[in-house]
């Protein structure tokens, strides 16, 4: 009967040591979440990443307008031919805008993962100096898909975080 009460209160014991240590644990972390969809819409790296993606897109767009225009200004003045080598030459470069239009598409949205890839790396990287700096056991990322439910406005350090990680960014620069 004794090693019944010792083991019935041994477990007691611990489960109460547990209990306390979850609760005094838990009371003293610090803990707070970003509005991750303006974090991004204003991290300038994310403008920064964006303008060099328009720059290369638009210096396609460029390439493929004068590829286009080449290609219309042969087709006019093959309209009435049946000369085959001028032919050729329109069939060939007809195949190559279209080749460089899907060869241009897919490097744009390679282009595009990258960048964002790039972006989120970085952003991941600032808010995580960012916690260590001022201490937070937490950081939870408010995405608008259900993943943050409920939080009180006042853990909102969305606003602290954007002009940190902007500091950060310029510094860098």
């Amino acid at each position: 009967m004794k090693i019944r009460e010792y083991l019935y209160i041994s477990v007691n014991v611990f489960l109460i040591g547990i209990i306390v240590y979850l609760t005094l644990s838990s009371n003293g972390e610090k803990s707070a979440f970003v509005n991750l969809s303006m974090v991004n819409e204003k991290f300038d790296m994310k403008k920064d990443l964006e303008n060099k993606y328009n720059e290369t897109a638009n210096a396609r767009s460029k390439i493929l307008d004068s590829l286009k225009l080449e290609l219309i200004l042969m087709e006019k003045s093959i309209e009435n031919t049946s000369n085959k080598s001028e032919l050729y030459k329109y069939q060939t470069l007809k195949d190559n805008y279209f080749r460089k239009e899907r060869e241009f598409s897919e490097e744009n949205s390679n282009l595009t993962s990258n960048l964002s890839v790039e972006m989120w790396k970085q952003l991941n990287e600032y808010i995580e100096e960012y916690g260590q700096k001022y201490g937070y056991n937490f950081i939870f990322g408010a995405a608008g898909n259900g993943s943050l439910m409920y939080a009180r406005q006042e853990n909102d350090i969305t606003d602290d975080v954007i002009r940190f990680i902007n500091e950060k960014y310029h510094d860098k620069k």
